[in-house]
């Protein structure tokens, strides 16, 4: 569905991706681990084009996409998560929902509510909390929201940065069973996770990025019981 080939990345005289190729499948949740600093963002940023590759291309559905400006990407229904939940903290839950299909044109808007009730069914607290502000949500929320928001706008791949990032353990796990949801529905969901454990649970493949190399990749069911893995992000007991 989506493939990088040799996709290198500068910022100035620092190479931060070097010559990464990645292929993810279509309906399958693809993971990218790695440490701080690894390229991970800055992978998920040039595939929706927030930033300009040096060399190599982006592929989907067999369309190349690399330099395109980031709303022709999004038009065709890859939506990027940013790390940091990047919620509009003023505007209401509902409100920052609805920025979120701005990029979808709707034959009516029959459409947008059955794409608003989609989310609030799978968090229902957004619903309950509809006319809040989103800065009065707990960091879990505010990620829900991130994610609902996203959603909003139909995508037909899900991209996800770090979206367990300083939440407590039972949060993380329902944001995880619901990315497990939606990909049981159809949707494909490429993640960067430090999180690698898990990641590796509900992921079906992944690759493992070290200072802008990918130097591991392989089915998810392998790699979390891989040696080397399991000694640089999974813990060793």
């Amino acid at each position: 569905m989506l493939k990088t080939t040799s996709l290198s990345v500068s910022y100035g005289v620092i190479e931060a991706l070097k010559e990464v190729s990645i292929d993810v499948k279509d309906g399958s949740i693809t993971a990218i681990l790695g440490a701080n600093g690894a390229g991970k963002s800055t992978l998920l940023k040039t595939i929706s084009g927030l930033i300009k590759p040096k060399s190599g291309s982006i592929t989907y559905k067999e369309e190349a996409i690399h330099g395109k400006a980031p709303e022709k990407i999004t038009q065709k229904r890859i939506i990027h998560v940013p790390e940091g939940r990047k919620i509009f903290s003023d505007l209401t839950v509902y409100e920052n929902l609805m920025i979120g299909q701005f990029s979808v044109k709707r034959e009516s808007t029959q459409a947008s509510t059955s794409a608003l009730n989609y989310v609030y069914e799978l968090f229902p607290i957004l619903k309950e909390r509809s006319s809040q502000p989103g800065g009065l949500l707990s960091g879990g929320e505010q990620q829900m929201l991130a994610i609902a928001r996203g959603l909003m706008a139909e995508p037909e791949m899900l991209i996800l940065d770090e979206p367990s990032l300083g939440l407590a353990p039972l949060i993380i796990k329902d944001i995880f069973t619901t990315l497990k949801t939606l990909n049981d529905q159809g949707m494909t969901i490429l993640i960067v996770e430090q999180n690698a454990l898990q990641t590796l649970k509900i992921s079906d493949y992944a690759y493992v990025l070290q200072v802008g190399h990918i130097i591991k990749e392989g089915e998810a069911s392998a790699l979390i019981k891989d040696p080397e893995l399991i000694e640089a992000y999974l813990g060793k007991s």
